[in-house]
C-alpha cells in the first residue's frame, strides 16, 4: 500500500460519472422514485376521472378582402378597405370574438337556460360555499367605504356580461396559416350545443358584417349627397364671377402673358447667380493676393504665382544664377568681372519675376472689377424685371385667383357626382365577402380530456421528477459513502477498511465499543481485524507501534474504532495500551468502566508518575491510560515533553500504544501529537461525513508533517452495502452463516 510521505499534498481530482454510478443512485433511492411514480400516476388518474368528457365543434370560414366584383373597383372603396393586409385579418378575428358577436349568439342559443351556463341547483355542499363566500364578501365590504346604493339583486345587465364572458371562454377562433380560412371552435360538454353554437357564430358574424357595410355605404351616401348640393352652388358662384371680373376688365390671354414674364424674371435670377459665383471666386483670388502683396516670400507662394509657368521658368533661371554666383564667389573676389556679370544677371532675373508677379496682380484685379461690374448690371436688370413683375396689375392676379377657383370647385363637384350615383348603386347591394366553407357538425368523441395520453405523460413526469429527486437528494448529499468516494476525492489518502453498523441483535447483548472482545466473531469484529491487518501489512519489516485516531469531526466514531483496534491489536498476544488524548472530550474510560481519579493529565503536569495511571483491562494483554482531569490547556500539555518520554518509554518497552485524539478540525491536538507517533488514522461516518472536510482534514493532517496511514468508513448500514458494495464480493460478511454469532462454550471448554 502507497502512503502519502509528510509533505505530499492532497490534491482533489475531478469527478467522472459511469453508468453504474446512475444505476447506484437510483437504487439507493428507488423508495422516493417509486413514491413520487406511484402518487403522481394516481393523482392524475384520480383528477382525470373526476373531469367531466368535453366535446367541440368546428366551423370553417372563408374571409375574402372584398365581396363579388359586381362594380368596379372605385365603389368598392366606400365600403372595403383598400389596402387589404395582415391588420385587415387580424380586425376580422377580434370582431369574431367581440362581445357583440358573442351577445346575439347567446341570445339566439337562449343559454341563459341551459344547465353549462344558466344557473345550476346547488347541493348542500354547494350551498355551504356559497354561503361563505357571501358572508367573505359582506365582510370586506363593510371593511371597505364604498358609496350606499340600493341593494337587492344583480342587475340584468351584470347578469348578461357575466353569461356572454363565460361563453366567450369556450370559444376559439384560429386563423389557418398562409390562407384566408379561419376556424370558430366552441367547446361545450354538451356535443349539441358545440354545432349548434359555432354554425351560430358563423351566421351572426357575417349578419354584423354585411350590416356594418350597408351602414356605412348608407351613411357616406347621405353625406355625399349634402356636399354635391353645396358644391354646385359653389361651382355656379365662381364661374359667375370669373366671368363678370374678365367682362369688366378685358382681360384677354392672362396666361401667356404671365408665363413669358416669370420666365424673363427666372431668367435673371439664374444669370445672377452665375455672376455672384464668379465674382466671388475673382474677390476670393484679388483678396489673397493683394493681403501677401508687401511680403515677396509669402506672395510667390501664392496658387496665381505658382501656377504661372513663366515665373517658374524665371525662378529656375533664378536658382542657377544663384548657384553660379555662389561658385564665383569662392573662387573670385567681391571685384572680379566675372561674379559682377553673375549677380547682374541674378538681380535682373528677380527684378523680372516681381514684374510678372505684379502683372499677375493686376490682372487678378481686372477680373475682379470685370465680375464686379457684371454683377451690379445684372442685378439692376433683376430689379427692373421684378419692378415689371409688380408693375402688372393686380387684375390679372385677382383673374388667376378667381379662375383657380372655379377649376377647384369643378373637379370636386364631377367627383362628388361620380361618387354620388356609385355609391346608391353599391347601397341597393347586399353582398358579403364571407362564406361557410365548411359547417359544423356533432361530435361524439370528447377532446378532452385524453385520458391515456395523459397517464402516460403522468407516468413519464413521475418518473422524471422522482429520478430528478433521486439525483438532486444524491447531488445535494456530498457525504463519503463508499471506498470508491474515498479514492475519487481523496486518491492520495489510503483506503484501510470499513466497519459495518453494529447490528441491533448484537447491541442488545454487547455494546459496539467492546465489540471485538465481547463478539469477537462479530462481522463487526472481522472488520476490525481486517484493518488491522492492512496496518500492519502496510509496513511488514516494521509494523506502526503508535497509531494515533482522529476524525474530521465529532461523534463520528474514533473513540469506538480506537478501543476496538486496539483489543484488535491485544488478540494478536502484543502488549498494547490505548490513551485517552482527548483532553477535551474524553470517554474511554466510560468505555472500560474505569475510574478517572488521575490519568493522562495529571502525569503530563508532573504530578503522578507514568505507572500510577496505566489501568489494565479486562482484555488481556491490553492496558488503559484515561484523560483525568480536563485541563484548561490540553494543547500545551500534549506538547510538553512528558508527553514524547510516554511514548519513548512505550516504543522501548515494545508496547503498541494506541491513542485517541480529538478531531482534526475542531483543534489542533491530532496534529500536534501526530509529531510523535508512527501514523495517524483518519475515521470518517459513512453517509454523514462530507467529502470536503473529509479532505479538508487530511490536507491539514498531511501539512502538519505527519504519517497519515489511511482513511476507515464506519457506520457502514447494510441497506448501503447492498447498493454500494457486490453481492458476492461482500458476500462473508452479511449474508454467509460461517461466522456464528456465540461461540460454542461447551466445546472450548472440553478443550
Amino acid at each position: 500500500m502507497k502512503l502519502p510521505s509528510s509533505n505530499e499534498g492532497i490534491v482533489p481530482v475531478g469527478e467522472q460519472t459511469h453508468l453504474r454510478d446512475y444505476i447506484r443512485i437510483i437504487r439507493k433511492r428507488q423508495w422516493s422514485i417509486l413514491s413520487i411514480f406511484v402518487s403522481t400516476v394516481f393523482a392524475t388518474a384520480l383528477y382525470v376521472l373526476m373531469q367531466q368528457p368535453v366535446y367541440e365543434s368546428t366551423v370553417s370560414l372563408l374571409i375574402e378582402p372584398t365581396g363579388p366584383n359586381v362594380m368596379a373597383k372605385s365603389v368598392e372603396e366606400v365600403y372595403t378597405p383598400t389596402d387589404v393586409n395582415f391588420d385587415y385579418y387580424k380586425t376580422q378575428y377580434e370582431i369574431l370574438k367581440s362581445y357583440e358577436i358573442m351577445k346575439e349568439t347567446v341570445r339566439r342559443l337562449n343559454l341563459k337556460e341551459h344547465p353549462e351556463f344558466g344557473p345550476q341547483p346547488s347541493g348542500l355542499l354547494e350551498s355551504w360555499i356559497a354561503a361563505a363566500k357571501k358572508a367573505v364578501v359582506i365582510v370586506l365590504q363593510s371593511m371597505i367605504t364604498v358609496p350606499a346604493g340600493p341593494s337587492g339583486p344583480a342587475p340584468e345587465s351584470e347578469t348578461e356580461r357575466r353569461l356572454v364572458n363565460a361563453f366567450k371562454g369556450h370559444v376559439k377562433v384560429s386563423p389557418v396559416l398562409n390562407s384566408r380560412i379561419v376556424r370558430v371552435t366552441v367547446e361545450s360538454i354538451d356535443p349539441q350545443l358545440t354545432a349548434n353554437a359555432a354554425n351560430t357564430i358563423a351566421s351572426v358574424y357575417i349578419t354584423r358584417s354585411l350590416e356594418m357595410k350597408t351602414g356605412a355605404a348608407q351613411e357616406a351616401s347621405k353625406w355625399i349627397t349634402a356636399r354635391v348640393e353645396e358644391l354646385r352652388r359653389k361651382v355656379e358662384i365662381s364661374e359667375r364671377t370669373l366671368y363678370e371680373f374678365a367682362s369688366r376688365y378685358g382681360l384677354v390671354n392672362v396666361d401667356e402673358r404671365k408665363r413669358m414674364t416669370t420666365q424673363k424674371l427666372g431668367d435673371l435670377n439664374t444669370q445672377l447667380v452665375q455672376v455672384e459665383t464668379k465674382r466671388v471666386e475673382a474677390e476670393t483670388k484679388f483678396k489673397q493676393i493683394a493681403s501677401v502683396l508687401d511680403n515677396p516670400r509669402e506672395l510667390e507662394s501664392s496658387s496665381e504665382v505658382l501656377s504661372s509657368n513663366l515665373i517658374q521658368s524665371l525662378r529656375n533661371q533664378e536658382g542657377q544664377l544663384a548657384q553660379k554666383v555662389a561658385e564665383l564667389t569662392e573662387k573670385y573676389g567681391p571685384k572680379h568681372p566675372a561674379l559682377i556679370q553673375a549677380a547682374s544677371e541674378l538681380r535682373e532675373a528677380q527684378s523680372r519675376i516681381q514684374g510678372e508677379i505684379k502683372k499677375i496682380y493686376f490682372s487678378v484685379k481686372g477680373e475682379y472689377d470685370v465680375s464686379v461690374a457684371r454683377e451690379r448690371v445684372l442685378r439692376n436688370a433683376l430689379a427692373q424685371q421684378k419692378a415689371e413683375v409688380m408693375g402688372m396689375g393686380q387684375h390679372e392676379v385677382q383673374y388667376g385667383i378667381l379662375e383657380r377657383e372655379v377649376q377647384s370647385n369643378r373637379q370636386l363637384y364631377d367627383m362628388f357626382v361620380k361618387r354620388m350615383k356609385e355609391t346608391n348603386i353599391a347601397t341597393d347591394i347586399k353582398t358579403s365577402n364571407i362564406y361557410v366553407a365548411d359547417t359544423a357538425i356533432v361530435s361524439l368523441v370528447p377532446v378532452r380530456p385524453k385520458k391515456m395520453q395523459i397517464l402516460v405523460i403522468a407516468a413519464a413526469l413521475g418518473l422524471l421528477g422522482g429520478l430528478g429527486l433521486a439525483f438532486f437528494l444524491d447531488y445535494m448529499d456530498s457525504s463519503l459513502k463508499s471506498p470508491e468516494d474515498i479514492a475519487q476525492y481523496l486518491p492520495n489518502v489510503p483506503y484501510l477498511g470499513f466497519l459495518p453498523m453494529f447490528e441491533s441483535d448484537e447491541k442488545a447483548k454487547h455494546t459496539v465499543d467492546l465489540a471485538t472482545h465481547e463478539a469477537p466473531q462479530s462481522v463487526f469484529a472481522e472488520n476490525v481485524r481486517s484493518i488491522r491487518t492492512s496496518l500492519f501489512l502496510s509496513a511488514a519489516d516494521k509494523p506502526p507501534g503508535s497509531i494515533l485516531v482522529t476524525s474530521p469531526s465529532e461523534s463520528e466514531g474514533k473513540s469506538a474504532f480506537s478501543v476496538n483496534l486496539a483489543i484488535a491489536i491485544a488478540q494478536l498476544g502484543r502488549p498494547t495500551v490505548i490513551v485517552d488524548a482527548d483532553l477535551r472530550k474524553p470517554r474511554i474510560h466510560k468505555a472500560f468502566g474505569v475510574e478517572v481519579d488521575k490519568g493522562l493529565s495529571h502525569y503530563l503536569v508532573g504530578e503522578v508518575t507514568l505507572k500510577d495511571i496505566i489501568v489494565q483491562t479486562l482484555v488481556p494483554n491490553l492496558s488503559v491510560i484515561p484523560c483525568g482531569a480536563v485541563p484548561p490547556n490540553p494543547a500545551e500539555l500534549l506538547q510538553s515533553e512528558h508527553m514524547i518520554n510516554l511514548l519513548r518509554y512505550f516504543e522501548k518497552e515494545g508496547i503498541h500504544v494506541v491513542i485517541d485524539s480529538s478531531p482534526v478540525m475542531a483543534v489542533t491536538d491530532p496534529v500536534i501529537v501526530g509529531h510523535y507517533v508512527d501514523g495517524v488514522i483518519l475515521v470518517a461516518w459513512a453517509g454523514q461525513t462530507s467529502r470536503h472536510v473529509a479532505r479538508l482534514a487530511a490536507r491539514t493532517l498531511v501539512e502538519g508533517k505527519t504519517r497519515l496511514l489511511g482513511m476507515v468508513l464506519q457506520r457502514l448500514h447494510r441497506r448501503e452495502m447492498s447498493v454500494y458494495y457486490s453481492h458476492h464480493y461482500y458476500y462473508p460478511y452479511h449474508r454467509s452463516k460461517y461466522y456464528r454469532q456465540e461461540p460454542d462454550k461447551e466445546k472450548i471448554g472440553r478443550a
